[in-house]
């Protein structure tokens, strides 16, 4: 049994056609076609934690789970660090010029 891998992690998420979704208490958002990419951090254990976003039977604990109900998973990258470089990469990846932020609607 191998030592439990901690750090920092992408998923490149593609959903096909425009969608309409509630998102946990959050609300209800349109997400417009086109790719995501979701930033997430796991420091006891990543195999387990990628797994579970892959995982089609799951119980709604993580806001991203919505999204990944009616869209696809096309890649994960890895990084080894800390929880703290999940900011910096999701900030890096925002400022890119192609990047829109999701609004409540």
């Amino acid at each position: 049994m191998g030592v439990a891998r901690k750090g920092v992690y992408n998923l490149l998420i593609k959903l096909e056609k425009d969608r309409r979704l509630k998102v946990g208490m959050l609300g209800t958002f349109q997400f417009p076609k086109g790719y995501y990419v979701y930033t997430g951090s796991a420091q006891n254990n990543m195999e387990k934690r990628i797994a579970r976003h892959l995982s089609h039977n799951k119980k709604m604990h993580w806001h991203i789970n919505y999204l990944l109900r009616v869209a696809k998973v096309l890649k994960v990258v890895e990084y080894a660090g800390l929880k703290t470089d999940e900011c910096r990469i999701s900030r890096a990846i925002g400022k890119h010029s192609d990047a829109k932020i999701i609004v409540k609607r």
